[in-house]
């Protein structure tokens, strides 16, 4: 029998030394495990970052260390001094390359926790060396399997032609060789029996994002989209003329309550203007800030090839080859999918449906880092027009584009 969950939490004694242990803890939602025996510490002085695949349980994770939830079994001890606080999700590749001292990584897979030492370069090379350790483990599995094979083949061949060749000889010499030829095949056999027992296993593939973004055919315009003297209450006064051309990149800056998002709702045409005009392109993709208040009950796979002609299950090749998800999250229920899974989701519906005109709002928010710089990747390659806000820095830096500032809801 498991032991039973304990949470342990700071006494109030200002000497407490400050430690972070989790021992043996599961934590499951219904019949769905999420962190199973996970055992970690943080010593003093370690600046932990906490990453993963989206649904891998980061969040679940911070939420039993913070006592917001309790694990279903295992002991968590917190001991600061200075008391513990729970900010919900804030995500930026600069911070943690900056400050992260220690990298605690949530393995969807195996439902564990794997920490790593120097900071964020450590946890990628150590990544990299442990992969290619694991791709050669299975090369030489692989290679040694198709060997036996080969060996078998050839030695049943040998037998299959004893006896009928005079060369081979008679009587006595030719039971020794058939006895020894017969004991090399059950060696052979053994072998890959046991080879076949004891399999190892392809590690497995990094989510990635390879969407082959499209934009429509058709003949290009000089201006992709015009607005002209748009104004939306004391939002957005967007004084003069914005024209957005073909293939063009833009990104638009400002302090929060600037106006970025109000500008970005008219430009993708989710907002009409209270003042002045508006000419979008049939085709935009927008990819809105925030996910929906409320999620569809539809599995994941309905979701994604809704509004698209013709049954869900025909789309389901087309959804994994994104990369975004794997087989066994596409009955799921959007709504049971993690908040960083749904936002894959509006990814995935954006990317493969042709457009003009990308209109993206933060679309780095609650996804992981690995995707985040394959994001970029494909909105490099992508030949259409793109118009972003970002607070990500390093989004930012990598944007090539002009830039449109606002202040107060106007151009500066």
């Amino acid at each position: 029998m498991r032991n039973r969950a304990r949470i342990t939490l700071p006494t109030v004694a200002p000497t407490a030394v400050t430690q972070l242990s989790v021992k043996g803890v599961t934590k499951s939602y219904g019949t769905r495990t999420i962190l199973d025996q996970v055992s970690f510490t943080v010593r003093p002085g370690d600046k932990a970052a906490v990453i993963g695949e989206n649904g891998a349980g980061k969040s679940t994770l911070l939420r039993l260390l913070a006592a917001a939830e309790r694990p279903d079994t295992g002991e968590i001890t917190v001991s600061f001094p200075g008391g513990t606080g729970h900010l919900a999700q804030t995500l930026d590749r600069g911070f943690l390359e900056r400050i992260a001292t220690t990298i605690l990584e949530v393995d969807r897979d195996e439902r564990t926790v794997r920490r790593y030492g120097d900071g964020w370069a450590g946890y990628r090379a150590a990544k990299a060396a442990a992969r290619r350790a694991a791709e050669q483990r299975y090369a030489d599995w692989a290679e040694e399997v198709a060997r036996m094979e080969e060996l078998l083949e050839a030695a049943g061949r040998r037998l299959a032609t004893t006896g009928r060749d005079p060369k081979q000889g008679f009587g006595k010499h030719r039971r020794s060789s058939e006895a020894k030829l017969g004991g090399q095949v059950r060696s052979v056999r053994e072998r890959l029996a046991q080879l076949r027992r004891n399999p190892v296993a392809t590690p497995p593939a990094p989510l990635r994002f390879t969407p082959a973004l499209s934009a429509a055919e058709g003949p290009a315009r000089e201006a992709l989209a015009e607005f002209d003297g748009v104004r939306v209450g004391e939002r957005l006064r967007l004084d003069g003329f914005l024209a957005i051309a073909p293939g063009q990149r833009l990104l638009v800056t400002g302090e929060n309550g600037a106006g970025k998002t109000t500008l970005l709702r008219v430009l993708a045409g989710d907002l009409e203007p209270d003042a002045g005009s508006a000419r979008r392109p049939d085709r935009i993709g927008y990819l809105p800030q925030e996910l929906p208040a409320h999620s569809t009950r539809l599995p994941l796979l309905a979701a994604f090839a809704a509004g698209r002609p013709g049954p869900p299950d025909e789309y389901g090749e087309q959804l994994l080859a994104l990369g975004l998800f794997r087989e066994e999250d596409l009955y799921v229920p959007a709504a049971a999918l993690s908040v960083g899974q749904r936002r894959r989701l509006q990814i995935a519906r954006l990317v493969t449906r042709p457009a003009d005109l990308l209109v993206l709002d933060e679309p780095t928010n609650h996804i992981a880092l690995d995707l985040v710089e394959d994001l970029q990747t494909a909105l490099a390659a992508y030949p259409g027009a793109v118009v972003a806000v970002s607070h990500d820095r390093g989004f930012r830096a990598g944007f090539a584009g002009e830039r449109l500032e606002l202040h107060e809801g106007r151009r500066r």
